[in-house]
């Protein structure tokens, strides 16, 4: 399977592979999305690996912004609020400068909607080995919708069916409702 720069979860998973559907599931807050981005940039910068990153909850701007500090190794709340002196400015700028025609040119689409027809699209004309939904909640169900429950095991038996037909690694994002801590 494909590596994901994380040795561990490679051996866990035997990399990502064609077909599989992965749910990363937290509560919110922890770093779900800093961790599919991670993936994401390996995948591209590493690996080579074009990569569809379907973000439901994020605009394309935040997610670029990022994925550069990320490739840059500059704190994002730092990068964000500009919390650096003159000298570290303009070697930030310099660093950006530099990455940006190289993340440019990576195989990453950023997407803002989800459905089968548009990964299918992108596997077949952009070559796209790997599908990361950012989040599985806030995917709208296919059919009328019922309880919350039904909805959520709907989509993610759509995912699955994506995974299968586009033999590519699936890797869905979900929030964990707050609720089990009391239980």
């Amino acid at each position: 399977g494909l590596r994901t720069g994380y040795e561990e979860m490679d051996k866990v998973l035997c990399g990502l592979r064609g077909g599989q559907l992965i749910t990363i599931a937290a509560r919110t807050s922890v770093g779900k999305t800093t961790l599919a981005m991670n993936l994401a940039e390996y995948l591209v910068m590493a690996e080579e690996v074009p990569v569809v990153f379907f973000s439901l909850e994020m605009q394309t701007d935040e997610l670029n912004t990022r994925m550069l500090s990320s490739y840059i190794g500059v704190n994002m709340q730092s990068f964000i609020n500009h919390d650096y002196d003159e000298q570290q400015r303009l070697a930030i700028i310099n660093q950006a400068a530099k990455a940006i025609p190289t993340l440019n040119a990576a195989p990453l689409t950023i997407n803002s909607r989800t459905d089968r027809a548009e990964a299918r699209r992108l596997v077949k004309n952009k070559g796209v080995k790997a599908v990361i939904v950012d989040y599985l909640q806030l995917v709208k169900p296919s059919g009328r919708g019922g309880n919350r429950v039904q909805d959520v095991g709907e989509i993610s038996r759509g995912l699955k069916r994506m995974a299968l037909e586009l033999d590519v690694p699936v890797i869905a994002l979900a929030q964990l409702n707050r609720q089990v801590e009391n239980e």
